[in-house]
């Protein structure tokens, strides 16, 4: 019996959860949040995303899993 995803939305065929990292920005000093990194829920499989805020990427926070998500 194949175990069902709780994270994969039936609207979506892909969702990667962003994975973020806090960083000190040097030239203002303030912390940012930037990606780091993903991972496909369907697969397990790391993606490989750019270095830069989470909404410049499209990605938007889910409250409901409490991540960053991508959806496509």
């Amino acid at each position: 019996m194949k175990k069902s995803n709780p994270f994969q939305h039936q609207s979506f065929t892909t969702m990667i959860v962003v994975i973020t990292v806090e960083e000190t920005n040097e030239q203002t000093g303030r912390k940012q949040l930037l990606v780091s990194h993903g991972i496909d829920l369907s697969t397990g499989a790391n993606v490989i995303l750019p270095i830069a805020p989470p909404s410049s990427i499209g990605a938007a926070f889910d409250s409901q899993f409490g991540e960053f998500v991508l959806m496509e």
